[in-house]
């Protein structure tokens, strides 16, 4: 598998995962205890999440998988939470996502 297609991979674990734990926080974030529906959609794309994990495993290095997978589900989350919630990111945590983002091109450019 090439580098950008691993990433493109992990790219899109990291997509249904931060989908999983948007349909959380809108289970969580209801009047009631919970909203069961919103919290079984998300439990649905968790196990998507690990189903996806087995097969990046069997192709691609676990410390390359574990970068690339944390940064953009960092980065993801943080327009999550801008977009949707309504919380607020610092410029200590604006760059420290940029610096993640170098990192995954670096982790892409020279990958063995």
């Amino acid at each position: 598998m090439s580098s950008i297609t691993g990433f493109l991979f992990i790219l899109f674990i990291s997509v249904v995962t931060v989908l999983g734990d948007f349909f959380i926080k809108l289970a969580s974030s209801t009047a009631k205890y919970i909203d069961i529906r919103y919290f079984l959609y998300g439990m649905f794309l968790y196990l998507l999440t690990g189903v996806g994990w087995f097969f990046a495993m069997r192709k691609i290095e676990l410390s390359s998988i574990g970068a690339i997978y944390g940064v953009t589900t960092v980065i993801l989350l943080a327009l999550i939470g801008v977009l949707f919630f309504r919380e607020n990111l610092s410029i200590v945590e604006s760059i420290a996502i940029l610096m993640g983002v170098a990192s995954i091109f670096m982790l892409i450019r020279f990958a063995s």
